[in-house]
């Protein structure tokens, strides 16, 4: 989120504090959780306000989507658990603060590499609704499945049946194959990775995967996997986050309160060895009930909020803070968390009817100077995006990481909207202009179409922008609406479109010059790898461009992406990072491989009903990702009394 955004004053809390049960557990110790734990559950907040006394006793929130048909087996590729359905009843091992890139320990108390093994300690108070320990095993069958299911961990280990195991009742150890850069080895291991395979209902499946003795036989578990479903009615007790599914309806979902999750033992842990601050909320979430409200589309999602029926959700498309304020009930927030990537523009390198002008770095860098990316960020995040003018190739929270020096952009070249240069530009590659119009350099008539998916109506607004900043240069451009389903399964993958929308950068170092450069238009081996990113000559490994810091130098470096990011993934070494990143920024901005939107945002609807993380970019907790559900796991939100609520 852009230092600039708007935000609304937080309203402050009134709440007397007692010595709550995380504050014992800070003086006693944790090993008094347990002769602690049925000494302070139940009904009241620390202040001693019955649940009468509060403005709300259930969170409503959002599903955006038509449920006819709920299970809760996280990796089910045909019938998906959405963040409001998962959530509430399994914990995540670790959460996301996107707008720190730091990573937060919830169902997993602790973690340490050496080398090339992961050591993990279990939250030891977690424990299933029927009051049975979590115990490593569990963590473990939970890994493993992941991994079945082609989730990023199993990269890092030869194989997880082998490599993933417990070492006594609250270790977990990942055996990795090589050494690894942490930031992307916790975020595929840990982050968003819930809590979920007790043996009741996943140690059969977990055993066909440790018994089938060839890779066709693991397919057809993982197939089997796929699609194994697992109903509200079978799942409880067997989940152990800090809700349990009571009923799913055409509704929603309803969930009440677990009242043995470990609220206060997390919260110590992110106290004490993180230096969160969770001193605004009780030690356990004082309401007892959430809705996980369905809506078949946006507007009517946007309706309910309106009339003040939603607490907090997903799923809205609020362009202003004026928007904001004109419409919705007096008491709404908006947190607009940098959702971790640039959206941008993709040329077809490889297989477009201009793919000998989209490799010609001088036509990229003229479309750079012609778009109004201002423009354009608007018509994908209204008020909320970031333009990034230097092209670093870097999303928002890769620089936050600091891998680059505070003045790095200072020497990156700016693409500002000039169609001066841009005709300098295209007249030195071959192009000419008569009338008005552009022509290619084999007498045609430059014609530039834009592939958009239907279903992402914001991407059609923003393509749609950015063609007629062409057609008004003097280039002709169309934008073409694909249905949602064949962009993604076939327009893309099939390289079936001249310009498309693409991605720059990602949470993390590794991952985002990963997205940036190795593009996910064909993963097919056979395919030529260089078709993934920007070499000159095309074809062949390497792109040439002036040393770093030189943009006017005659000389030339040659740099190799793929061998970078490979290299970056297994690197530790500080000083090596910054290189690589510095390396691979320069690169970017003197050859656009491709153009950036506006860095993507993530709505997340709140109201002040509740008290919750609200500075926004500056609390860590006022970023996690994914908001609204994280929330509840770590209870960091509670409702407000009467007394405290002033609207």
């Amino acid at each position: 989120m852009s230092k600039d955004s708007p935000v609304v004053e937080r309203v402050g809390s009134t709440r007397k504090r007692t010595v709550n049960r995380r504050q014992m557990l800070a003086l006693t110790g944790t090993g008094a959780a347990g002769l602690l734990a049925g000494c302070f559950g139940g009904g009241d907040d620390s202040n001693g306000d019955g649940p009468d006394d509060l403005v709300s006793n259930e969170f409503v929130t959002t599903e955006l989507a038509a449920q006819e048909d709920v299970q809760f087996n996280p990796f089910n590729i045909t019938l998906p658990t959405e963040w409001s359905i998962g959530m509430p009843v399994f914990p995540q091992m670790a959460a996301d603060s996107r707008t720190h890139g730091e990573y937060y320990p919830i169902g997993i108390r602790e973690w340490t590499i050496d080398d090339e093994q992961v050591t993990a300690e279990v939250q030891d108070a977690l424990s299933w609704h029927n009051g049975d320990p979590v115990t490593a095993d569990d963590v473990v069958r939970s890994i493993r499945l992941a991994a079945l299911a082609n989730e990023p961990v199993e990269q890092y280990v030869d194989d997880p049946r082998e490599d993933i195991y417990a070492d006594g009742e609250t270790t977990v150890i990942l055996d990795l194959n090589d050494e690894y850069n942490p930031a992307p080895l916790i975020g595929d291991a840990f982050w968003e990775m819930p809590i979920f395979a007790h043996e009741e209902l996943y140690g059969d499946i977990e055993q066909q995967y440790l018994d089938a003795d060839s890779d066709d036989d693991v397919d057809d578990v993982s197939a089997e996997y796929a699609e194994m479903t697992v109903r509200a009615d079978e799942l409880e007790p067997y989940a152990c986050g800090p809700f349990e599914v009571e009923d799913v309806d055409t509704q929603g979902a309803h969930f009440v309160k677990y009242d043995d999750y470990p609220w206060a033992e997390i919260q110590q842990t992110l106290e004490d060895d993180h230096g969160l601050d969770l001193s605004d909320y009780p030690d356990e979430l004082n309401y007892e009930r959430q809705f996980s409200r369905f809506f078949g589309e946006r507007p009517a999602l946007h309706q309910a909020a309106i009339q003040g029926d939603i607490d907090g959700g997903d799923g809205f498309e609020i362009d202003s803070q004026e928007e904001l304020e004109s419409e919705y009930p007096p008491e709404s927030e908006l947190n607009p968390i940098v959702g971790g990537w640039t959206d941008g523009f993709v040329f077809n390198l490889r297989d477009g009817e201009y793919a000998d002008l989209w490799r010609d770095e001088r036509v990229r860098q003229a479309f750079a100077h012609i778009l109004n990316f201002d423009g354009i960020n608007g018509q994908y995040h209204g008020d909320w995006g970031e333009v990034d003018r230097e092209f670093s190739g870097m999303s928002p929270p890769m620089e936050e990481e600091g891998w680059v020096d505070d003045d790095w952009n200072d020497q990156l070249t700016t693409y500002d909207e000039d169609w001066d240069r841009a005709e300098e530009l295209l007249l030195d590659a071959g192009l000419t202009e008569e009338d008005g119009e552009w022509y290619t350099p084999d007498g045609e008539p430059f014609e530039v179409p834009w592939s958009a998916p239907s279903t992402v109506q914001w991407q059609v607004d923003g393509m749609e922008y950015a063609a007629s900043n062409l057609s008004e240069f003097g280039i002709s451009s169309t934008v073409e609406v694909i249905e949602g389903t064949t962009y993604f399964g076939q327009t893309i993958p099939n390289l079936d479109y001249e310009i498309a929308r693409g991605f720059i950068g990602f949470e993390d170092i590794v991952n985002g010059w990963e997205l940036t450069w190795i593009r996910d238009d064909s993963e097919q081996e056979e395919d030529d790898p260089f078709a993934n990113y920007i070499s000159e000559p095309y074809g062949e490994p390497g792109i040439e461009v002036p040393p770093v810091g030189e943009p006017d130098s005659d000389d030339t470096i040659e740099v190799e992406p793929v061998e970078l990011c490979d290299e970056l993934l297994h690197t530790t070494d500080e000083e090596r990072i910054q290189e690589i990143t510095e390396t691979l920024s320069w690169t970017f901005n003197q050859t656009v491989p491709k153009l950036p939107g506006g860095a993507g945002v993530y709505n997340w609807y709140m109201t002040q009903r509740w008290n919750y993380p609200d500075d926004f970019g500056e609390d860590p907790l006022a970023g996690l990702m994914p908001y609204t559900y994280t929330l509840p796991q770590i209870g960091a939100i509670s409702a407000k009394t009467n007394d405290e609520y002033e609207y």
